[in-house]
């Protein structure tokens, strides 16, 4: 202990002792023999390894050192079923094993001890530690109930930890619910994240994370106002900046505040072009699309979402892909209604969008697609029809019955290579020239957006 307390040591000497004291540890008397092994000698070997994983900087090397502690545990417990610290090793051994990723084995070993007729707050520990290695393992009602069972004999001095695994579960659950069933997980995330943060003090690694997620959860609940409060300290994580900077946008806009949400979203873009992070460029370029529609500029929206839609494709993301074509054969919708004179250019971008929508789409049954979104297609596809472009008529019809004869989705670059190829190609390349003549802003901000 006063080893690790000093500060004037390099961590790589305090590895070193602690690899010294170890193999001390291992060579004490009784060693040799499990029956009579020194229970405090194996004890603080499992210790020892727990200091060496806490100055590891590689997260692989770190989990091993906390199987290694867990192994001198399960050694120690394995010879010392009936020793009165039995249970303490036991339960520091499933935390070890959790920690070293060994959920499976730390599963088994919390399942023992909560049979186990331990302490109510052993018991506690026990029924946390289990919620943790359900939640890793992906069993997440199991863990919201073992996290309730410790929450309900906890001492006050564990709930924090508690309620803050509990938000966890409860968030992840609401990301894969239908609608109410993911209100009621974000009510409970929501309320066990407020709580879980108001016991920590601002040097516990968790609170960014936690303000993140407490934000998360009350944005998907429509309180955009509370969620933009946490915001600001979720943002002083490295890890949770950017997509703090688009939930701050995504809470503006639902306030009603398109000029901060803009900037934001701005912001969360710059940010994500300096990372690379090139699924947060669409998604952002997507998020600026749908402001400069909301804000009348349905030009520079078919602009933003082009580059989206670019971006989606680069990454294989094909449903992410179709929405944002869609969003710009709605923004030519827009414009369509803005410029009556421009009615058969937009109309053929349009059906254009619209074509390739539903070649990502395939049949639809399986689509990624909103339904709102693929029923827009067609709209988008009829109203190209009415405004007579014969060439693009010919195309979509084509491209579209050929999308719904394939049996499953399809990339619209494949689709290319049919017979439908040069038809498509110069649809498309007409529409864009009659855009560009009429409705494209000036080229230096084209290019600016599209350089993305």
């Amino acid at each position: 202990a006063n080893m690790l307390s000093d500060n004037s040591e390099s961590t790589t000497c305090k590895k070193n002792k602690l690899s010294v004291y170890i193999k001390l540890l291992a060579s004490a008397p009784g060693r040799g023999d499990l029956e009579s092994l020194d229970f405090d000698a194996q004890f603080q070997q499992a210790q020892a390894w727990k200091a060496i994983a806490s100055f590891e900087k590689q997260e692989t090397a770190a989990c091993k050192a906390y199987i290694e502690a867990a192994t001198c545990l399960e050694t120690l417990v394995n010879a010392n079923p009936r020793h009165p610290r039995v249970h303490e090793a036991e339960i520091a051994m499933v935390r070890f094993f959790n920690l070293g990723r060994e959920y499976g084995q730390a599963l088994s070993w919390a399942n023992k001890l909560v049979k186990a007729g331990i302490s109510p707050a052993e018991l506690a520990e026990a029924n946390f530690l289990k919620g943790e290695s359900l939640y890793y393992l992906g069993n997440l009602p199991e863990a919201i109930s073992a996290y309730q069972e410790a929450l309900s004999i906890s001492p006050p001095a564990m709930q924090r930890d508690i309620r803050y695994g509990l938000g966890w579960a409860h968030i992840q659950l609401a990301a894969i619910a239908g609608q109410e069933r993911r209100r009621q997980h974000l009510h409970l995330a929501s309320a066990a994240f407020r709580q879980a943060l108001a016991q920590m003090d601002r040097s516990d690694p968790r609170l960014i994370p936690g303000s993140f997620k407490l934000a998360e959860s009350l944005i998907g609940l429509g309180e955009f106002e509370e969620a933009l409060a946490f915001l600001p300290k979720a943002r002083e994580g490295e890890a949770f900046r950017l997509q703090s900077l688009r939930m701050a946008g995504i809470a503006d806009r639902g306030l009603g505040k398109i000029s901060e949400a803009q900037a934001s979203f701005q912001a969360a873009l710059s940010l994500a072009l300096i990372r690379e992070d090139r699924y947060s460029i669409a998604e952002n370029l997507r998020n600026i699309a749908e402001i400069e529609l909301q804000l009348g500029r349905p030009a520079r929206s078919m602009l933003y979402y082009r580059a989206s839609a670019s971006e989606f494709m680069a990454i294989r993301d094909d449903g992410n892909c179709a929405v944002a074509v869609m969003g710009e054969a709605e923004a030519c919708l827009a414009l369509m209604s803005q410029r009556p004179a421009l009615r058969k250019a937009a109309s053929a971008q349009a059906a254009t969008e619209a074509a390739a929508l539903l070649l990502l789409c395939g049949s639809g049954a399986n689509s990624a697609v909103p339904a709102r979104e693929f029923s827009f297609a067609w709209q988008a596809k009829s109203l190209a029809e009415k405004a007579s472009a014969s060439l693009l008529d010919e195309a979509v019809k084509y491209l579209a019955n050929l999308a719904r004869s394939q049996s499953e989705r399809v990339r619209l670059d494949e689709l290319y290579r049919q017979h439908g190829r040069l038809l498509a190609l110069e649809a498309k390349n007409m529409a864009d020239e009659m855009l560009a003549r009429e409705i494209i802003p000036p080229e230096q901000e084209a290019n600016r957006i599209m350089g993305i």
